[in-house]
């Protein structure tokens, strides 16, 4: 090719990202995001549709993933925030401490963005954790 072409190619490529944008580019632009915005929307509305099929369905012999996933979430739940504490609780009223290192901590804290999810609540650690200093400060 020819080093003219080259080079004015790449004046052009360079004025464009140097330059401002002109009123048809800014057009495309917001086009293109919302039509990007109403094929999310079609793929979330095609979820949905999945989702009430699967809900609806009469005749499900077999646990779901979703209820598997709800499932293991309680259970790390259950097993972090109540047995464990009674298990040492019932150990020092018999009178043998349980060594806690020895007891499996899961982690909860993942599980809870799965868990939240699944029953439609926004949670992010660091919200919890901002809840959690409004409360201090509010004492």
């Amino acid at each position: 090719m020819n080093p003219l072409i080259i080079l004015g190619q790449i004046v052009a490529q360079t004025l464009k990202s140097v330059l401002p944008e002109t009123p048809e580019d800014k057009l495309k632009a917001i086009e293109l995001s919302i039509q990007q915005q109403v094929t999310a929307n079609e793929l979330f509305k095609a979820n949905l549709a999945v989702n009430e099929a699967e809900a609806n369905n009469p005749n499900r012999k077999w646990v779901t993933w979703r209820e598997l996933i709800g499932y293991a979430g309680a259970a790390a739940i259950w097993w972090n925030y109540v047995l464990q504490p009674m298990i040492v609780m019932v150990g020092q009223l018999v009178g043998h401490p349980v060594d806690t290192s020895l007891l499996v901590q899961l982690p909860v804290a993942d599980l809870l963005g799965i868990i939240c999810g699944m029953l439609g609540i926004a949670y992010t650690p660091q919200a919890i954790g901002a809840v959690a200093a409004s409360l201090k400060r509010n004492k």
